[in-house]
């Protein structure tokens, strides 16, 4: 590691937020294009922000004298294949939703779809209001989780928590429509 990254770390380690945005500037760059690697550049730079951000929030724990830069590296990477899996998860999710709505279109028909409504309605209601608007940016209006966090002003984990919490709420209180648990 080169001697001005040590010092910058020593003094983040201090609470020196001036070092942190030295250090930020410089290799802020080269973490979003190591994520470009996995990820698409738009999550690769959240990503980023993501790792820098935990830097800066656990300072006190920097151990200078390890690689601090193999360690940032490394969590870019693991940040990345966590997101490839759980894109390919919904994917896979989306999918076996599709293909099962084709076999119980039938079923589907003869539900009570007023009865069906008024249900919904009222446990999205019931839902805490994070995790209702979390919930509906993401399902009603088609936003990905960082647009949702940047709009909100909290992480994409947060968002993530948020909507699984709401999910869970959902399917304990929706069970009885079995099928519309598949869009859940």
């Amino acid at each position: 590691m080169l001697q001005e990254d040590i010092h910058l770390l020593k003094n983040i380690k201090l609470g020196d937020e001036a070092a942190f945005n030295v250090f930020f500037r410089k290799h802020y760059v080269s973490l979003c294009t190591y994520g470009k690697q996995f990820v698409s550049l738009d999550d690769a730079e959240g990503i980023a922000q993501e790792v820098m951000v935990w830097l800066w929030q656990n300072k006190e724990k920097i151990d200078i004298d390890s690689a601090p830069m193999a360690y940032l590296y490394k969590s870019i990477k693991n940040k990345c294949l966590t997101q490839i899996t759980h894109e390919k998860a919904n994917r896979r999710l989306e999918e076996n939703i599709r293909k099962h709505l084709e076999n119980r279109y039938e079923i589907i028909d003869g539900i009570d779809m007023e009865n069906l409504t008024y249900e919904l309605e009222k446990v999205l209601k019931s839902l805490p209001a994070t995790y209702r608007e979390a919930f509906e940016l993401n399902r009603f209006s088609h936003l990905t989780y960082k647009e949702i966090a940047i709009r909100l002003s909290i992480s994409p984990k947060t968002v993530d928590y948020r909507i699984q919490q709401a999910l869970k709420i959902l399917r304990k209180n929706l069970k009885r429509f079995y099928f519309l648990l598949l869009f859940f």
